[in-house]
Order: structure tokens, then sequence, then C-alpha cells
């Protein structure tokens, strides 16, 4: 998950630099920020705590809509409306919510047996 949440952070600081850029050249730049999202990236994740994954559909008519809207960022579903919205005014609180929400990790021996698998010997 932290690979996925860099380079979602990554995305939205090059989406606010791109749209800087070409501003004068007026070419729109628009981030979409949508929850999770039903596709089969998530489909085996074991979700956060209170997250149900947004259908591809909902995702979709929230981009038309927030295109029309001329939204620069558009937010899909409460949680990314929340972590936004936490991330800049309170990060301590999202930190805090995500500790929360986040499930159980497995123990470290099932998690050493998922890294490294064990060999039979012959």
């Amino acid at each position: 998950m932290a690979t996925y949440s860099a380079t979602k952070f990554a995305i939205l600081g090059f989406t606010q630099a791109l749209r800087q850029e070409l501003a004068d050249y007026n070419i729109r730049v628009i981030a979409l920020l949508p929850t999770l999202t039903d596709t089969d990236m998530v489909r085996d994740l074991k979700l956060f705590r209170w997250v149900i994954p947004m259908t591809p559909q909902q995702v979709a008519k929230a981009l038309v809509t927030g295109m029309q809207n001329d939204s620069s960022e558009i937010l899909v579903g409460w949680q990314s409306h929340l972590a936004v919205l936490c991330q800049r005014f309170a990060p301590w609180l999202l930190e805090l919510i995500l500790r929360i929400a986040t499930p159980p990790a497995p123990s470290r021996q099932r998690l050493i047996e998922k890294l490294i698998p064990s060999r039979s010997v012959s």
C-alpha cells in the first residue's frame, strides 16, 4: 500500500506542476482522485475498515461531473475528501485514522513465510 500511496502523491504533485506550466497554453490538467475502485487490483486486497470500493461507473460519472464543473481536482468518495482535507489541515489526524482503519498485520512468521517460501529438499 505504501508504493500505491507514494505514487498517488507523486501524481498529484506532478499534476499540479503541469497545470501551472500549461496554463498559458490553455491546456487543462485535471487530477482524478477516487477512493478504492472495484478493479482487479483491489479484488483480493484486504480492505481498510469502513471502505467500500466504488464501481468504475461511479468513478466515471464523478469524472464527467467534475469536468463539467471545471474542477482541477476531482475527489471521488467520502474517503478521498477526508484524506485530502486531513492531509492539508491536520496530517496527524490522517495518520491516526489510517492506523485505526488499517487491517491487522499478519503475524511476523506468516509474513516471512509469504516473502520467503520454504523449499522442499529432495
